[in-house]
């Protein structure tokens, strides 16, 4: 968030002021005309924006169920082959491959109860 920050502060020129509290504007200095049309919404809770933190634990997911694909295809050659011992043990990392999706769902539905409930650092632009 502080990069974004930072980025919005050297394309407008504007003197800000980047803070635990917040962002302010330095004494003195105006908004720019951007800023002004903007609404003030909260950009993100204690520091993380949950919109982009809800989209990587998706792109996780996602790469966690192709890995499983993956994993369930060569197991299955591996018993065509007759390799019975790294058989078992593909279908085993399947298996934990399944398990470590269904953490990463529950962290998502957590995320949202949590960010309903966390208090402390807000970022805003003002």
């Amino acid at each position: 968030a502080a990069r974004f920050l930072y980025a919005i502060k050297e394309r407008y020129n504007a003197k800000l002021h980047i803070t635990a509290q917040g962002v302010k504007r330095a004494a003195g200095a105006q908004a720019p005309a951007a800023f002004a049309k903007r609404k003030r919404v909260p950009m993100c809770t204690n520091g993380v924006n949950i919109g982009q933190f809800d989209q990587m634990i998706e792109q996780i997911s996602d790469h966690i169920k192709l890995e499983r694909r993956w994993t369930h295809r060569l197991a299955h050659q591996a018993e065509d082959a007759g390799f019975e011992k790294a058989h078992h043990k593909m279908h085993e990392a399947q298996a934990l491959l399944d398990e470590a999706l269904a953490m990463l769902d529950e962290a998502k539905d957590l995320l949202e109860e949590d960010a309903e409930d966390a208090s402390g650092v807000k970022v805003s632009l003002v």
